[in-house]
């Protein structure tokens, strides 16, 4: 893999230490923030690398086309691919700089929620992964725990999930059946909504009387998991299961929907915060 600093026509962040600033890193990718200055603005450096025998890596032709397709969508509940391509013989694209908390992140240290927030959340994700319907490779390679939870900006105490988590390159991707893709984020959902509510990450299989009582489900919830992930589910694609969640949201009683004041405990983390300046420091500079 390439150092991030061969990205030249970037401004690479890095913190008081001189230390490159990572968002993630895992075995396939290193995510970096930097300002891109032809835009104006902060950005995600997404750099997908080979394990350390040189394998393993994405198919450049194929990232390229599985990249550029993902540029062409617009939504709000999805994060834009800005640009895309090789350098230094590494694959990269160029995102919206996520200003919130993993979605993994925050489901772990928040869960469980208020069964309204947690369905809107879901809703929320269900709508972005929507959005990428027409181009099923793309979809297919999504990591929907790598959506981040953040703060609706047009309204201060509501919660938005934006989907992201690309994986451009494969191959197969681009073999899978569109039902068969749309079957799997539907049960994914259902498993985010169980975790969201109960603090467990467990299938609608494994969702016992007890944990149903435990966390206070509604009828309409347990209607909508059953419908999504049950033995018989009647919601096989991801339109069907946005309008499922809708009608589950607007059945609920008007008191058991969230306040208007979000607790602090339930506010996402931004991902800047280990690295941003204390007040002491800024008064010694």
């Amino acid at each position: 893999m390439p150092q991030v600093d061969t990205f030249s026509e970037l401004q690479i962040a890095r913190d008081r230490d001189g230390n490159v600033v990572e968002l993630l890193r895992n075995d396939l990718e290193v995510v970096c923030l930097a300002f891109a200055a032809s835009r104006q603005c902060m950005v995600e450096l997404h750099v997908f690398h080979a394990d350390d025998d040189g394998v393993g890596g994405p198919d450049p032709e194929i990232f390229v086309r599985q990249a550029g397709a993902a540029a062409r969508i617009q939504h709000p509940q999805s994060t834009r691919v800005l640009d895309f391509g090789e350098d230094d013989g590494a694959c990269f694209y160029l995102s919206d700089f996520g200003d919130g908390e993993l979605l993994e992140d925050y489901l772990d240290r928040c869960a469980p929620l208020p069964e309204s927030i947690a369905l809107e959340l879901v809703l929320n994700a269900a709508r972005g992964l929507s959005a990428h319907t027409g181009e099923i490779p793309v979809l297919a390679g999504m990591d929907l725990l790598q959506s981040r939870v953040r703060l609706d900006h047009r309204h201060a105490q509501a919660l938005t999930v934006k989907v992201g988590g690309y994986s451009f390159g494969s191959r197969k991707a681009e073999m899978l059946s569109a039902a068969g893709v749309h079957e799997y984020y539907v049960r994914s959902l259902a498993e985010v909504l169980i975790w969201a509510v109960t603090g467990r990450q467990i299938s609608a299989d494994g969702l016992t009387h007890g944990d149903a009582d435990a966390a206070h489900w509604s009828v309409p919830s347990l209607t909508l998991l059953d419908a999504l992930d049950g033995n018989r589910p009647s919601v096989r694609s991801l339109d069907s299961a946005v309008a499922a969640i809708e009608r589950t949201l607007t059945s609920l009683h008007s008191d058991a929907r969230r306040d208007d004041q979000l607790p602090d405990s339930l506010l996402p983390l931004l991902p800047l915060e280990p690295y941003l300046v204390s007040i002491e420091e800024l008064h010694v500079n």
